[in-house]
């Protein structure tokens, strides 16, 4: 009961954390580029210059998304361990014992995260770039012009549906792993 409480509160705070650091965010790069006079979207340094900041804005936003999923994790682990030294220490060994499967399986899965993300990095850049090209009102006049709209609709497709394959691969290998782990855990005490 401890534990789904911590859960909970933590999922609950979790969730309003990276909802109000996604608003901030939003907000300082909306008004920025509300500020802006024409002629600096016309130079083409300011440009790049602005584009490099929003991409760092974001990268800012992804590692604090990141961090507020580890320090989660932290009162959770403290939470459960706390819950379980509590109430026994037999018990929690034994648990200790039935979650070993579970740390292996998972570390394997992160190993695998890890390479599809590597592998699908360059064709993400593909999706965002083309994608950037397709809605943005300042590139749109010189896709016209070179009559490059059905090409890049063509790529961004093409590019992302194999992202979207190589993820939804990697969810259901982890999915089945963890339905495999779940389903072994509380058995192993027992055997």
């Amino acid at each position: 009961v401890v534990i789904k409480v911590i859960d909970m509160f933590n999922s609950l705070f979790d969730s309003r954390l990276n909802d109000k650091i996604e608003i901030v965010f939003n907000k300082k790069i909306m008004t920025k580029m509300y500020d802006l006079a024409l002629e600096q979207f016309e130079d083409e340094q300011f440009n790049t210059q602005l584009e490099r900041s929003y991409d760092g804005l974001m990268a800012v936003n992804n590692t604090l998304r990141e961090m507020s999923w580890l320090v989660s994790s932290f009162v959770r682990f403290l939470g459960s361990f706390f819950a379980i030294v509590t109430v026994s220490p037999l018990v929690g060994g034994l648990v200790i014992l039935a979650s070993i499967p579970g740390v292996i399986v998972s570390l394997k899965q992160n190993k695998y995260r890890e390479q599809v993300y590597r592998d699908t990095e360059s064709t993400e850049r593909v999706v965002y770039r083309t994608r950037w090209l397709l809605v943005n009102p300042q590139s749109m006049p010189e896709v016209r012009l070179v009559n490059g709209f059905s090409k890049l609709l063509g790529q961004w497709e093409k590019h992302k549906k194999k992202t979207d394959e190589a993820y939804f691969t990697m969810l259901k290998r982890t999915s089945l792993q963890n339905l495999g782990t779940t389903l072994v855990e509380p058995l192993l005490p027992f055997g």
